[in-house]
């Protein structure tokens, strides 16, 4: 199976390898959570582009991976449409274990944005 191919994948990264990467994470974490002492989120674009055109697709996640990698949690809502007619995603950021004071956040800017239009259906 693609699961079985991906962890004999894994197994083969040097203990070294892993142990810096881990290393990294941890430095990382530490230089991004003192950011958070001073804001209850980070607001963002979820992603470089509008969505893509293409419904093989979901677009580029090159802005969501860090926060995974991170263990921040994160969500999107609508920030309206492109020029294009396609959707745009705004992502919210909040410090590790704050996903209450995250969706608080979420729920108060869809407030202030309002209702934002829908992108329009393919025929």
């Amino acid at each position: 199976t693609a699961l079985a191919g991906e962890h004999r994948t894994g197994a083969i990264v040097p203990a070294p390898y892993y142990l810096h990467a881990q290393r990294i994470r941890r430095w990382l974490h530490a230089k991004v959570s003192a950011n958070f002492q001073d804001f209850d989120a980070i607001l963002m674009a979820t992603t470089p582009t509008p969505a893509p055109r293409d419904i093989t697709t979901t677009g580029d996640a090159s802005l969501l991976s860090p926060w995974s990698f991170l263990g921040y949690p994160a969500i999107t809502i609508s920030g309206g449409l492109s020029p294009e007619g396609m959707p745009v995603g705004l992502q919210i950021v909040a410090a590790p274990k704050e996903e209450h004071r995250l969706l608080q956040v979420g729920a108060w800017t869809e407030n202030v944005l309002g209702r934002l239009p829908a992108p329009p259906l393919a025929r």
